[in-house]
């Protein structure tokens, strides 16, 4: 007859609980790794939603700007720069040239975001300039 050990599957036990070992090591290290890409990910794609959040606010702020400079009365438009008022962070310039024809403007918004160089958003719109009427062609009807 055999004799049975104190421990059954002693020898046993003992091979497979460092093979436990280094499979969980092994599963750890992968999960490491998964984790260490996805951050990467998360935080390319959390930048990249900012810079666009940052170019639509300044996109809808360029609009603004336009559509306060043409709601003066055309002749009055003029080159000018400032800080919007709703958010001293934010800068704008405006430029306005000749248009391709006589009748017609250009006026260019450019918008910064703080002391930035290089503008954040820049829109351009055509508008008509408005010619004065001579007094002699303006006279009252009968």
């Amino acid at each position: 007859m055999k004799r049975s050990s104190t421990i059954p599957f002693c020898s046993e036990q003992g091979g497979r609980a460092g093979s436990i070992l280094l499979e969980v090591s092994v599963a750890a290290f992968v999960l490491a790794i998964a984790v260490a890409g996805s951050s990467q990910y998360l935080t390319t794609a959390l930048n990249s939603s900012e810079k666009t959040q940052r170019i639509t606010r300044a996109a809808l702020m360029c609009e603004s700007r336009i559509a306060e400079a043409l709601a003066e009365k055309s002749s009055a438009v003029t080159s000018e720069e400032g800080v919007f008022e709703t958010d001293r962070d934010w800068r704008w310039k405006q430029v306005v040239e000749s248009g391709p024809f006589s009748s017609v403007g250009r006026v260019t918004v450019l918008v910064f975001f703080a002391t930035d160089k290089k503008p954040v958003c820049s829109l351009t719109r055509l508008f008509p300039i408005a010619k004065e009427k001579s007094d002699s062609k303006a006279g009252n009807p009968r």
